[in-house]
């Protein structure tokens, strides 16, 4: 099976739920840094443990550490105008290296 696939099937859930979490972060800034700080902490260990468990597998933990780039930066953008800019950037270089479906979905989510 490609893992690409397995990928979707298996992690793409988890990453809308960081996405998710990353924008009531940024919604929440001013009123409460040190929780959007805590989040943004538990959102990247998350994606570490997502990355780790697919070291085996070269091409589709590059791929993750792109998504991870764009939805920091995504969350980012959120919080500080210019780096919006920026956000876009990588998630079109994301985009780039998904499969035709996966990146519909990846849109979708990023927009």
């Amino acid at each position: 099976m490609n893992p690409l696939t397995n990928l979707r099937a298996e992690i793409f859930e988890e990453l809308l739920a960081l996405n998710a979490e990353l924008g009531v972060a940024g919604k929440k800034w001013k009123k409460h840094c040190s929780f959007t700080e805590r989040l943004y902490r538990e959102s990247a260990t998350k994606l570490g443990r997502i990355i780790a468990s697919r070291r085996d597998d070269a091409s589709v933990c590059r791929i993750l550490e792109e998504v991870g780039n764009a939805l920091v930066l995504h969350g980012t953008a959120a919080i500080f105008p210019e780096a919006r800019r920026e956000s876009y950037t990588f998630a079109c270089r994301t985009l780039n290296l998904l499969p035709k479906g996966t990146s519909v979905q990846l849109r979708l989510f990023l927009n």
